[in-house]
């Protein structure tokens, strides 16, 4: 029995410890669906941004940081495929990103840094490819 009841208060212990999110609405559209939806940690700073077309369906997402894009983000089409991905450090773009075509091929792929505010970029482009 003190197994059991130790086990039981370890498990509240650790679950009380575990982070507390929230999801704020910050934005619906006239149909009463979330177009922007922030998601908060229990200090109240903003760790994830989420956009959402009319429909409900995802649009965009990506984490947050000191209230700067950190991190990999993603884009959606409406449908749910990936339209684009990317990889941002401090607000800035940084590292790999790729752009799809509608049907799922790979449009473009690049890299870009923003070192003291400049733009250093290299493109692979993939024409022909949109059908």
């Amino acid at each position: 029995m003190k197994k059991i009841i130790f086990l039981f208060v370890t498990f509240l212990a650790l679950s009380s410890c575990a982070p507390k999110l929230t999801e704020q609405v910050e934005a619906r559209f006239p149909n009463g669906q979330p177009q922007y939806v922030k998601t908060l940690n229990k200090s109240g700073d903003c760790i994830k941004w989420s956009e959402y077309y009319e429909t409900g369906q995802l649009k965009m997402e990506g984490p947050m940081k000191d209230g700067k894009r950190e991190g990999e983000w993603k884009a959606y089409l409406p449908d749910g495929r990936i339209k684009s991905q990317g990889y941002f450090e401090d607000g800035q773009r940084t590292g790999a990103a790729k752009v799809y075509w509608d049907n799922g091929n790979l449009r473009e792929e690049g890299f870009g840094q923003f070192p003291q505010g400049r733009r250093l970029r290299r493109v692979r482009l993939t024409y022909g490819l949109s059908s």
